[in-house]
Parts: structure tokens; sequence; C-alpha cells
């Protein structure tokens, strides 16, 4: 079998053989060529000492040399080329407290999370495949390499990656994988929230997000603010966005998109974007006035979600922005100087700016500086 390797990469493979070392792809990016799927990025095994790589390449970064990893700049692309390795002990639930470089390529695959995630490949040697990854592969199905309580005892954060690798590939579990995942999905707490978040982000942008049911019908994620819910079809129609996807996720679980955000620490755009959408799903638009009104509200992207979620065209808000018409402050042609040199002063210009925006919008083509003006002077 023949596995297609760009050249940047295939250019860190010839020169790390030509020294007399060893050099395999292996995990995500062989996984997803035999899927016939373009990796996002190519992993690089090799036998040399990181302290080897380092005086091989032109550039490089040290980017973490106590794990035996150094990111190689070739071509103007990043490559992570990692020293063959066993783990020690698994301090903190997550990461091993110290590694033992080795020269066999079999012991590194064999502290790999998942089967379809422990193969390797070189032009040389061709596919390396010690654990049945390529069979799991044609069987839709994943497991882990050795025990799944062994494996997920380690890194309790491979609990979240199995259902977010079977939502994202569409892979059926195997059981015995699965009720080990479910027995210790309790352990979730220990792992920091932030990388909780990005897992459940993954998952959700999925074709499949439906396949982690089996973790979110337990309290694993109680911690979280997420309770025993369930993701529901629907949420496999919404676009392949962050935003929408998450709000909708709370929704249909009715939870508090608010309160997950805060208790996943995620960052500040997704919180205002849940509390911008919390609001406009009372809010009606069955008009381009209506439109305008939100506009002048909430974002536009907010807007254009919160129609989307309840099944109708959302055409109409870039009708009204590409109209021209104006639906917030800064688009009246008056501001607040004109407004102080009429005698207005302090909060009377805010509240005058806000009745000024109210009536064009009702009334666009009212939108004249002298009209304003006396609007305003009228209600002083």
């Amino acid at each position: 079998m023949k596995i297609f390797i760009p050249d940047y990469v295939k250019d860190v493979i010839n020169t790390i053989e030509n020294f007399g070392g060893e050099a395999f792809l292996v995990g995500g990016c062989v996984r997803d060529t035999l899927l016939n799927k373009t990796p996002d990025d190519y992993d690089i095994a090799t036998s040399l000492l990181p302290e080897e790589t380092l005086g091989l390449f032109e550039k490089t970064i040290a980017t973490g040399i106590k794990h035996g990893t150094v990111t190689v700049v070739s071509h103007g692309k990043n490559i992570e080329v990692t020293t063959y390795r066993t783990d020690g002990s698994y301090i903190d639930s997550r990461h091993p407290e110290n590694v033992c470089f080795v020269r066999n390529l079999k012991d590194d695959l064999s502290r790999r999370d998942f089967t379809v995630n422990a193969l390797a490949y070189n032009d040389k040697k061709g596919l390396v495949d010690h654990f049945g990854g390529v069979d799991d592969l044609k069987n839709k199905i994943l497991r882990t390499v050795g025990e799944p309580i062994e494996r997920f005892s380690e890194d309790k954060l491979r609990i979240m990656r199995l259902f977010r690798f079977s939502a994202q590939l569409g892979f059926a579990i195997e059981e015995n994988t699965l009720c080990s995942a479910i027995e210790l999905s309790h352990k979730l707490y220990e792992i920091s929230r932030e990388r909780i978040a990005v897992e459940l982000y993954k998952t959700l942008l999925s074709d499949y997000p439906q396949n982690i049911n089996p973790l979110l019908k337990t309290d694993a994620l109680s911690f979280c603010g997420i309770t025993e819910c369930k993701i529901s079809d629907s949420l496999k129609r919404l676009p392949k966005e962050r935003f929408i996807r998450f709000f909708a996720f709370a929704s249909c679980a009715n939870l508090s998109a608010t309160e997950i955000c805060n208790q996943l620490k995620t960052d500040k755009a997704l919180l205002n974007y849940c509390n911008e959408l919390k609001e406009l799903t009372e809010f009606k638009i069955l008009s381009s006035s209506d439109c305008k009104k939100a506009l002048n509200k909430f974002s536009r992207k907010a807007v254009e979600d919160s129609m989307i979620i309840k099944n109708q065209s959302a055409d109409i808000v870039k009708k009204v922005i590409d109209s021209g018409e104006p639906y917030k402050t800064e688009h009246l042609k008056i501001n607040g100087n004109d407004l102080h040199e009429i005698g207005l002063s302090g909060k009377n210009i805010g509240d005058t700016l806000s009745l000024l925006t109210n009536f064009v919008i009702e009334n666009p083509t009212q939108n004249k500086r002298q009209k304003l003006i006396d609007i305003a002077c009228n209600n002083k």
C-alpha cells in the first residue's frame, strides 16, 4: 500500500533516514489518509533523540524536548517530530511524569490511545499496524490499544476524545471500550474545563454529534453544568459553526448556555453571543422593521442565527443591510454634538438619539438632518 506524502514532509523523513535513523508518519495523518481525507497536519515519529533531530535541520523549535518533541520547519510548514518513547506514570490524569526514549517503533505505538491512531507509515517499510487499526478502520469501530481501563486511567481526556472521534468519523465504539469509558467518566472532573470545552466543540461540529449521547446521558459532566441530556438530530441541520451549534446544544438539552459557558470558562465572545441569542429567541422578526430593531440591539450574526434556529430564512437580514436603510444611532444624519447645540445635555442626549433611531427605523426616508432636529426640539 502506497500513501501519498507531501514533499515538505518527505524531505524531513529522508533527512532523518540519510542520517541513519528511522522516521514514520504516525497517528491521525495516517488514519485520515487511509480514509481518503486530507490530513490537517503531519506528525513524524523517529528513532533519533531530540538533540539529534535538532542538529539535523536548519530551522527547528524546541517544542517539547522533555517529551521528545521537536518542531521542524520544512518549506515554511511546521512538522512535529517526536522520538519513540514509552510513558511513565500519569500524575495529573493527562501527562506522564516522565518518558523513556526507546529505539523500537512498536513500543512507541503501544502507548497510543486507539488502534486507528496507532498506525505508522513510510515508503520503505510501508504501513505498520501492530494492533489491528486497519481492520478497525474498515469496520468503522473504535477500540483502545490494550486494556481500555488502563488507557482511560492514564489520561481521562481520552474519554472525551473517544466520543469526539466517534462523532467525527461516524464510527461505532467497541463494547468493552464504551463500557470502560462510561465506568470512568465520573473522573472527567480531573481534567481542565478548557480541555473539556475544546473536545466538546469538536464533537458538536462533527457530522455525528449525537454519538456523544451515551456520555451525556450520565452525570459525568455535571461539574461543567451539563447534566443528563441528549443531542437531537436537529443539531445536524445547523451550520458547522461553533457558536450556533453550542447554543443549540444547550437549548435542546434544556440547559443554560450562559451557565455552561461560565463553567467551561469559554471565551468571552461565545458567552456574549449566547446572551444575545437567549434574548433573541423571544424576539419576533416578521418584517424589515422588526429586523432593523433587532440589528439595532444585537450583532448581525446573532440575528441571523436566531432565525436559522427558528427555521426562518435569514435572507431578510442581508436585504435590510444592503438596502442602506438606517437602523443604528450612528446611521442618523445628526449626532450628539448637534443635540448639544440645540440645548440638550447628559442623559437627554442619549434618550433623544434613541428616540430618533426608533423613528428612522420606522420612517427611513425621514432620516434628514433638519427633520431630526425638529423632532428633537419638539421633545426637549
